[in-house]
């Protein structure tokens, strides 16, 4: 463990705290409005200091039959 300004983050229960926010969103569709509902909602538990870790969300849309996709990019490097 490392501290990234100032506080010191454990990416492993950074992901559970994550995963407790996102499950309230599987049943929804993947949409860039979907995207964007994550991305604020895990904001706010930044902001309330509910998680530390830097985050970035990004959406996959696959075209070749696959289904498309939210991905929550983790920073592991701090």
């Amino acid at each position: 463990m490392r501290p990234f300004y100032g506080k010191e983050i454990i990416p492993d229960q950074q992901q559970v705290k994550i995963q407790k926010i996102l499950s309230k969103f599987k049943h929804l569709p993947v949409s860039s409005e979907l995207k964007k509902l994550i991305y604020d909602e895990l904001t706010d538990a930044k902001v309330r200091g509910e998680i530390t870790i830097p985050f970035k969300v990004v959406m996959h849309d696959l075209k070749s039959g696959r289904r498309s996709y939210i991905e929550i990019i983790l920073e592991t490097k701090v």
